[in-house]
């Protein structure tokens, strides 16, 4: 059962490279008729088709091999279209390849590997290999070995690491300095805050002294002008009694005369009768 896949696969390898079917885009699309029959190939990855039923792979195989006698008894012409069809799917198949879509089975490998890089243009900061430089385009161009070059790297990154670690240190430095400076602001201001309240206080202290000194001397004055008013008011009331007392006088006189003028009065007039 295992020998007759692989005289298969041998066997449709050797039609292929006889037909030159190693690319499909040579099939062309003369070959292909949506209206003839196709074999179905599993669109599965490669893990699905590998774990299939005996059956179904033995089937496969049959009808790869049906596809490849139909190739030998042509003669070595191209054959009908269903057979060449056949042995498109069928190499396809063999090859690893589930449909035109999923060309996962064979991983292809790289013809013409390209050589390491082993100088480095210092003109297009870039590596490049040692005969490219006879071309044109880095004929003119400094070039430099490329462990040189990358020493040369090593000293710049270091070189600007140094500088980095300078700045971050002097940054640093200069928000120690900021926080310092705000700090001593901060002190300053709550000194002169402290200040600008304990003058305030002061001002307000004198001020309210200021205003009692007012008002006692206020107080003062008040009362010796009551006091000298209630001077005037008991002088004034003497001099009222005095005066009462120089009228009832006068009031006397003035009636003890009367009864003597009218005594005289009398007397002449008694006289001179």
């Amino acid at each position: 059962m295992t020998s007759e896949p692989r005289d298969l696969e041998e066997e449709v390898d050797e039609l292929v490279h006889l037909y030159g079917l190693e690319d499909d885009d040579e099939l062309g699309d003369e070959f292909v008729n949506e209206n003839m029959p196709r074999i179905e190939v599993s669109e599965y990855p490669a893990y699905m088709v590998a774990g299939r039923e005996p059956a179904v792979e033995q089937r496969d195989w049959r009808l790869s091999g049906e596809a490849a006698e139909a190739e030998d008894l042509s003669f070595g012409g191209w054959g009908s279209e269903s057979q060449c069809q056949d042995l498109r799917e069928a190499y396809r198949y063999t090859h690893g390849r589930a449909s035109e879509e999923y060309e996962c089975y064979v991983i292809p490998e790289e013809e013409d590997e390209e050589e390491a890089p082993d100088v480095f243009c210092v003109t297009c900061k870039t590596p490049i290999r040692a005969l490219e430089k006879v071309l044109d385009e880095h004929k003119e161009h400094e070039v430099t070995p490329l462990s040189k070059a990358l020493e040369s790297a090593k000293d710049e990154i270091h070189k600007n690491m140094y500088r980095l670690e300078k700045q971050i240190i002097e940054m640093e430095n200069f928000a120690n300095h900021l926080e310092e400076v705000f700090i001593t602001v901060e002190e300053n201001f709550g000194r002169q805050e402290q200040n600008f309240e304990s003058h305030y206080n002061e001002i307000l202290e004198t001020l309210a002294q200021k205003y009692e000194e007012k008002i006692q001397a206020l107080v003062e004055k008040k009362k010796e002008k009551l006091e000298a008013l209630y001077g005037q008011l008991v002088s004034c009331g003497e001099n009222l009694d005095t005066c009462k007392e120089l009228m009832e006088t006068v009031e006397e006189i003035c009636h003890e005369e009367k009864v003597d003028f009218i005594k005289v009065s009398r007397k002449r007039e008694e006289i001179m009768r």
